[in-house]
């Protein structure tokens, strides 16, 4: 039993440091893109965007790492974490956010949020400017709530440390 709950701890280490590869990545281009257009993002700004190949780069790295990471936390992480803790869960979305608010990591407002942007992006059509300009300026606004999330799970493995070692 002993090495199934390392091997779980260590599920729950391996997706933290993806989602927070994805994480940074995500932050790197939303730093480089501030350092030339304010956010949030106006729609002459973002014409600026969409004129320059490098800008528009940056918005892609954005809007992608944003997408891997919600994917990572929620297929990968939220379950690694619920599967360590030996919680019983009939394996539903709505369970394992339960759950994890009751480890105070995410709360049901945080995730359907992200869950709301992530769907925008799956339906987001190149035609549709505003639409990605309002992603964009989505992401911008979650990004802090995103780093505590992490910061969240991160405290959370140190907790499970501790009580490793005890």
């Amino acid at each position: 039993m002993e090495s199934k709950r390392l091997i779980d701890k260590q599920k729950v280490e391996h997706h933290l440091a993806e989602s927070l590869k994805h994480f940074v990545q995500m932050q790197d281009g939303i730093s480089e893109l501030s350092k030339i257009i304010e956010f949030p993002l106006s729609a002459y700004s973002y014409q600026e965007i969409l004129t320059n190949p490098q800008y528009r780069a940056y918005s892609d790295q954005i809007i992608y790492r944003f997408s891997k990471l919600y994917d990572c936390m929620h297929m990968k992480l939220f379950a690694s974490i619920v599967q360590y803790e030996q919680i019983k869960s009939d394996n539903s979305l709505q369970e394992s956010i339960k759950e994890l608010e009751n480890l105070s990591i995410i709360t049901k407002p945080q995730w359907l949020q992200l869950q709301k942007i992530h769907d925008e992006i799956d339906q987001e059509c190149e035609e549709v400017e505003e639409t990605t300009m309002d992603i964009l300026n989505q992401i911008f606004q979650m990004q802090h709530k995103l780093e505590t999330i992490i910061e969240k799970v991160s405290n959370h493995i140190s907790k499970i440390q501790k009580s490793v070692d005890i």
